[in-house]
């Protein structure tokens, strides 16, 4: 009974440090406040990024019919093995149209994680995704945002 005891506070004792280990590794890196950082990279780079998007992009119906549109703020993780993580919606649309750039994203597979001095480093990444119903609608957006009225 002791010795079970003592196992259960060890083990308690052990649990706790570990989880509030907090290490370098586990640091997440921010770009704009850490420029010298190496960036993450999509195989193929930015315009790998366009076309992927681009190719697997499903317009949500019921926002298409309504013609409802705008564009969706991603913020994510690239961890220390080229994953894609912690996806989260800065700025948004509506459900739907939000949902779908989440999907989008986490589609993103295969990065080459961003380095700190050599080393591999969790970095968050931002990624704007338009969502325009048709032609007519997105000239109309973009001439309002220059306007300063989106």
């Amino acid at each position: 009974m002791r010795h079970l005891l003592f196992l259960m506070l060890l083990f308690l004792t052990s649990s706790s440090l570990y989880g509030q280990t907090t290490s370098k590794t586990d640091t997440i890196f921010d770009l704009s406040s850490h420029p010298e950082l190496k960036a993450p990279q999509f195989p193929g780079g930015q315009n790998e990024i366009v076309k992927f998007i681009s190719k697997n992009f499903k317009y949500p119906r019921l926002a298409k019919e309504a013609r409802v549109g705008g564009i969706v703020e991603i913020k994510f993780i690239v961890d220390t093995i080229g994953n894609v993580t912690d996806i989260e919606v800065i700025k948004g649309v509506r459900e739907d149209i939000n949902n779908e750039a989440i999907r989008l994203i986490s589609l993103l597979k295969g990065w080459t994680p961003g380095e700190d001095n050599g080393k591999k480093v969790r970095v968050h990444y931002k990624i704007p995704i338009s969502f325009y119903p048709d032609e007519k609608w997105k000239e109309e957006f973009k001439r309002n945002q220059k306007l300063g009225q989106n």
